[in-house]
């Protein structure tokens, strides 16, 4: 992902935590251009921002994939942030690089429904252009299925709100397979108190599914909403203990049945689950390998709502 469109500023973040100087090469993969190609030098020890709006980097009015080679071993991470309702950021998000692409992505999280924009961004980095397959399990309907022909050497963005992909007021997970080597990536955007785009959240996707997952931040105090999203890629029912280990209090265990290749919400402010005025982790083991999310929303000013984060589990 990445974006100079609009009010869109994205700025990459490198960390060199060697002894060494380190050479950078930043390739940018302009959907419907030419890849650009930007060398960086960044100081032993330290933090260096690129900005990719800046005539130097990519520009504006682009939307790209990076793709960074460095001499020494380095962390990448990006930001973006945009304007809404006149705000210069008011929203943003922010994801980790990954160091490997795969043939098989995961995303456990995507909704269509109410004011919710899903995307899907598909970098592909190889030679060779990509036959992407993209299964939306749909929570309460049936999969469907649609097929994307990804450039060699480019991004590609999928707006899964298009009558032609799953379309509106879903709520669904997503199955990632191609015949080369790609990275996926999801970002949502919604509207809030009548201003479009007011926040967002985005995550890299995951290659593995698995039985046991961890999510050391959820909280239902105040006007904080946690959602768990579970996606369950295999051809049997999947039974999920969620255990919530609650801040300054006991643990609570709840049992969930997760049908063969759909995706699940569990919405944990309810009384069935950890209730209100909470604050805790949760570790989720099942039979089956599966997937796991959380997004948390809140309101500020009782516009709900204005703010919002996805995060993708930690798998083990």
């Amino acid at each position: 992902e990445g974006s100079t469109a609009g009010s869109f500023d994205t700025w990459i973040l490198i960390q060199n935590p060697t002894a060494s100087e380190a050479t950078v090469d930043v390739t940018y993969l302009v959907q419907g251009g030419s890849s650009i190609v930007r060398t960086h030098t960044v100081p032993a020890n330290s933090r260096h921002s690129i900005y990719t709006n800046d005539g130097s980097q990519v520009g504006p009015n682009k939307s790209f994939s990076t793709f960074l080679e460095s001499d020494r071993s380095i962390i990448v991470e990006r930001a973006m942030y945009w304007a809404a309702g006149g705000v210069q950021s008011a929203g943003g998000h922010n994801a980790v690089g990954v160091n490997a692409p795969h043939t098989t992505w995961y995303l456990a999280e995507g909704s269509t429904a109410g004011s919710f924009d899903t995307w899907i961004l598909i970098q592909n980095p190889t030679a060779t252009d990509a036959t992407v397959d993209v299964t939306y399990m749909v929570e309460g309907g049936s999969n469907v299925i649609k097929t994307h022909t990804v450039p060699a050497h480019s991004r590609y963005s999928i707006y899964a709100n298009d009558a032609l992909q799953v379309g509106p007021d879903k709520s669904f997970s997503m199955q990632l397979e191609s015949d080369q080597s790609i990275i996926a990536e999801r970002a949502m955007y919604w509207a809030a108190g009548g201003v479009q785009a007011a926040d967002g959240h985005n995550t890299v996707g995951t290659t593995g599914a698995a039985t046991t997952w961890s999510l050391a931040e959820g909280s239902t105090a105040g006007s904080f909403e946690t959602w768990i999203l579970i996606q369950n890629p295999t051809a049997s029912d999947a039974v999920v203990d969620a255990t919530y280990m609650v801040e300054d209090g006991g643990n609570l265990v709840r049992s969930h049945i997760v049908p063969a290749h759909s995706r699940y919400s569990i919405f944990a402010n309810n009384a069935s689950q950890v209730g209100l005025n909470k604050s805790f982790s949760t570790l989720l083991e099942c039979d089956q390998p599966i997937i796991v999310e959380r997004a948390m929303y809140w309101a500020p000013g009782g516009v709900h709502p204005a703010g919002g984060h996805g995060y993708m589990g930690y798998r083990r």
